[in-house]
């Protein structure tokens, strides 16, 4: 009897459990199966239907499942602990550049009194359903309550990690800041209610406020956030110009002739955020993802005074370790004879400043491993 109460008082939560797991999977669905893409006529960099990359990229989607089934990648920690990290400044005014990384590829930028923040990222897991995807390993380094009042996000490309919906809305409800995007990602953030953003395609310049402009740029990567829409949304990098020098935010991307096309356009970077985590195994991710070794050169033909890792020390998306990157970073500027105070990795929730003093390796600084 005991048992048969147990399992009518139940059965109602249980019921209430399942149809909100049904409502979602199917909200989820529809986005997952809505193709998100750009219509236009035919370029350089698109052939009607899909986007192409300067350089020959391999076809991610058919090599994923080889790869996926032969992994042996190093561990990860389940968990992170960050300690908490001290409110940003509201507003940086006169000639500094001041850089806070947060997670992954999320960098808070300020100068010229303008703040800017790009690809957010705050949720727990990111994938196209909320029990798919990679799920985070450390918590952020600011909390959205610390972000001060945004002007502006960039959004490099519509990959999960790096395009969070709920992130995106969450700001926008908040500041209602201007939004930009490559060709086409318009689509995948109207499909979830966010409307206004601006499409940008491969060097469309966009002025913002206070002397400070955006380009975007290209990169070596590729789009897709469902299974008919691969490649048929712009990825690229951004440029922000502003008085103190430019700033480039590579997004995510493999090496390639593009570095030097933004130098020779724009000039050398006074900081550049370049991506060097998600790089193992090369033979597949080499085309798309640049290893530490890569981004040494990539800051070389970018000419950067001071050079960011971002794209690591969040969720496990390679095979390499998570304090491979930073490690290999220190190989590589050593091998170039360049020093490491030129190209750091910061802690998360830690503040640089432009020009830069000399600065460690800082990812396993602020944080304390839990098993």
């Amino acid at each position: 009897m005991i048992k048969s109460k147990q399992k009518k008082r139940h059965a109602p939560r249980v019921a209430r459990l399942t149809s909100g797991l049904v409502r979602s999977s199917v909200r989820y669905s529809r986005r997952f199966f809505t193709s998100a893409r750009h219509f236009g006529p035919a370029k350089s960099h698109f052939d009607g239907k899909k986007f192409l990359n300067q350089v020959p990229t391999m076809n991610w989607s058919a090599h994923v499942m080889k790869w996926l089934l032969n992994r042996k990648g190093d561990s990860w920690p389940k968990w992170l602990e960050s300690e908490p990290a001290p409110n940003p400044s509201a507003r940086v005014d006169g000639g500094e550049i001041v850089i806070t990384f947060v997670n992954h590829s999320t960098v808070l930028i300020q100068t010229a009194g303008l703040n800017i923040l790009t690809d957010p990222v705050w949720s727990n897991r990111v994938g196209p359903f909320p029990w798919l995807g990679a799920q985070r390993v450390r918590s952020p380094g600011l909390t959205i309550d610390q972000v001060p009042k945004l002007d502006l996000i960039l959004i490099s490309h519509d990959h999960y990690d790096h395009l969070d919906i709920p992130t995106v809305k969450t700001f926008l409800e908040r500041d209602h800041p201007r939004i930009f995007c490559g060709l086409g990602v318009t689509r995948s953030l109207e499909i979830d209610g966010v409307k206004g953003a601006e499409a940008l395609d491969w060097w469309d310049t966009v002025d913002v406020a206070n002397g400070v402009s955006a380009t975007f740029t290209p990169s070596r990567h590729f789009s897709g956030r469902g299974l008919y829409d691969q490649d048929s949304t712009l990825w690229g990098a951004f440029v922000v110009h502003t008085p103190s020098g430019p700033i480039y935010f590579g997004g995510d991307t493999g090496y390639g002739p593009h570095f030097r096309e933004v130098r020779e356009q724009f000039g050398p970077m006074a900081v550049a955020l370049l991506p060097i985590g998600c790089y193992e195994p090369r033979w597949f991710m080499k085309t798309f993802h640049m290893s530490p070794f890569d981004a040494v050169e990539a800051h070389v033909d970018l000419e950067a005074h001071y050079s960011v890792g971002v794209h690591l020390g969040t969720f496990r998306l390679g095979d390499e370790s998570i304090e491979r990157p930073g490690l290999d970073l220190l190989q590589a500027l050593s091998e170039k004879g360049l020093p490491h105070s030129s190209f750091v990795v910061p802690g998360f929730g830690e503040r640089l400043v432009a020009p830069p003093r000399p600065l460690g390796l800082g990812l396993g600084k602020p944080a304390v491993a839990r098993s």
